[in-house]
């Protein structure tokens, strides 16, 4: 394979976040970049995939924000998550019969089709790509259980004060330090179906955390005003993402 550099990396996303914990080298970019052979883009509000869809693919997110998403018949949605830029996206899609979800998109998006073989292909030019990869799916794991938690037991004002906690972590991944503020394209209706509130509720709750002086919100433009106070209110008892482990460090290295 051909050398490529980070700084022209296609899976620029995905290669930001790996670095923070790992330092890729010639051979993970040039397999990384073979992840981003089918670039296509999506629309805001256009379905990339349909629950019960059979095709077996998964979708490595460019650029942009998408969701995931499950109605029932009477029209009522469940948001499971928020997908955004280096977020691999329905690799469960390899081993099942159909799609147990749908992911729409959010912004106008740049995404890649990632069918198996091609993940296969991969992982063999460079198989210690496979641990970082893992090692992401068990951190997207712990987030699920995490929001899980949050929409089950957790109060209006700690629901939301979790997933804007979550949210936060994941785009500080992208920087090489938190930056000043975020852009959260949600609208209160995309928050009310993620945390299973009503959009009064959503709200009002909002409105109380810019008077506590938790965050602060211009239009999609948001600051955290104190990361104490919200990570507090999140009731979080583990910080992710966790870094790898040093013994995984060491086996992605010898591969």
């Amino acid at each position: 394979m051909s050398a490529v550099t980070p700084a022209d990396h296609p899976c620029d996303p995905l290669l930001r976040r790996l670095r923070r914990f790992v330092d890729p080298g010639a051979d993970e970019l040039a397999a990384l970049a073979l992840l981003t052979r089918d670039r296509r883009q999506a629309a805001p509000g256009q379905c990339l995939l349909r629950e019960g869809d059979t095709g077996r693919a998964a979708m490595l997110l460019c650029s942009g924000w998408a969701l995931r998403q499950r109605t029932l018949a009477d029209g009522r949605r469940q948001i499971m998550e928020f997908l955004l830029p280096g977020d691999m996206c329905d690799p469960g899609s390899f081993v099942t019969r159909r799609t147990d979800s749908s992911v729409v998109a959010i912004t106008a998006i740049q995404y890649s089709r990632v069918p198996p073989e091609l993940l296969m292909e991969t992982l063999r030019h460079a198989p210690g790509l496979g641990v970082c990869l893992w090692w992401m799916a068990a951190q997207h794991a712990a987030m699920m259980r995490s929001h899980l938690l949050a929409v089950g037991r957790l109060h209006a004002r700690e629901r939301i004060a979790y997933l804007v906690w979550e949210l936060a972590c994941r785009l500080d991944l992208l920087h090489d330090r938190p930056p000043q503020g975020y852009r959260l394209p949600i609208s209160q209706e995309l928050i009310a179906d993620a945390v299973g509130l009503s959009v009064v509720h959503v709200s009002r709750t909002l409105c109380a955390l810019e008077r506590e002086g938790i965050v602060h919100r211009h239009g999609h433009h948001w600051q955290i005003l104190s990361r104490r106070r919200l990570r507090a209110l999140a009731k979080l008892s583990v910080d992710w993402p966790q870094p790898l482990p040093g013994s995984l460090q060491q086996a992605s290295r010898r591969h």
